[in-house]
């Protein structure tokens, strides 16, 4: 994906590098790690280290597929800029503006909020919404069928109608409450263009910057090949965790998230992140106004 180096990095600097990779790694909550260090746009470093399974000796590389997790926040921001600057979208629009009934949401005292949720305040986290922390720790639990809407919808309508059910538990703008409600702009991007945000983030961003591999809904055989996902408490100790082929099958038979539904390789990452380095522009042609980013 990028051009091959002209820069150089010393020896000495690839070591301590290395050598900073090991220790996390020996520290034992990671299998594998890799790393890739972009300089004006030409690759420095790029390599992978550990292994891919803890169950396996297969060594871990540079094209593993992995499950970005909230990673994928920066694929939807990038997403919603384009479609700002295209004026499908407008950051400062409430998001009751497309979903009327969002109007009447309320702060969880009964009191009506001082200004309206608007699409800026779901991509920063900072809609008034709670975030899934906030909802463990104050025990509105996932498996509870109550909040079905916001933790499991089917559709745009039904998340809606889920955050409608639980409020605002902080002002719009005041107060970050990081997760689940990014989404928000994921349901506003589907009811404007009246396409999925898959197929928007597949027209608007994979293809235009050449990422043949990144996926919303990944295949079979994308699953079959996806890094394995653990949880360690304990060093050296890893648990079997299933919430990323959980996420691929929600995308795959209902709403998409848009906070951390990403599956791609180190390379394809880079390229996103090239994409935001240069303001906007990939491989000199403009993709979004570096003002909007």
């Amino acid at each position: 994906a990028f051009s091959s180096p002209a820069a150089e990095l010393s020896s000495a600097a690839k070591a301590a590098i290395r050598a900073e990779l090991k220790a996390l790694l020996e520290e034992g909550h990671y299998p594998g790690a890799s790393i890739l260090l972009i300089h004006e746009g030409e690759v420095v470093m790029r390599e992978a280290h550990g292994v891919v399974d803890v169950a396996s000796p297969k060594p871990l590389t540079v094209e593993q597929l992995c499950w970005l997790a909230s990673t994928g926040k920066m694929f939807t921001a990038t997403l919603m800029a384009i479609l700002v600057d295209e004026g499908v979208l407008s950051f400062d629009e409430p998001i009751a503006e497309t979903f009327p009934e969002f109007a009447a949401i309320r702060l969880r005292d009964g009191s009506s909020p001082k200004s309206p949720v608007r699409l800026r305040h779901a991509l920063s986290h900072t809609s008034g919404v709670p975030g899934n922390g906030w909802m463990e720790q104050n025990g509105l639990r996932d498996t509870d069928p109550a909040y079905a809407g916001y933790y499991s919808p089917k559709n745009a309508q039904e998340f809606v109608a889920g955050c409608l059910k639980i409020g605002l538990v902080a002002q719009p703008g005041a107060q970050m409450l990081y997760g689940r409600p990014i989404d928000l702009s994921a349901c506003v991007a589907e009811k404007k263009t009246g396409r999925t945000f898959t197929e928007l983030m597949e027209s608007k961003v994979f293809r235009p910057l050449g990422l043949k591999v990144s996926t919303i809904r990944p295949t079979k055989a994308d699953l079959q090949r996806l890094a394995p996902l653990y949880s360690s408490t304990k060093p050296h100790v890893f648990e079997p965790d299933s919430f990323g082929l959980e996420v691929a099958e929600r995308q795959n038979t209902r709403l998409s998230t848009a906070g951390g539904g990403v599956y791609t390789t180190l390379d394809e990452l880079g390229v996103l992140m090239q994409l935001h380095l240069d303001r906007g522009k990939h491989q000199g042609r403009r993709i979004v106004k570096a003002a909007t980013l």
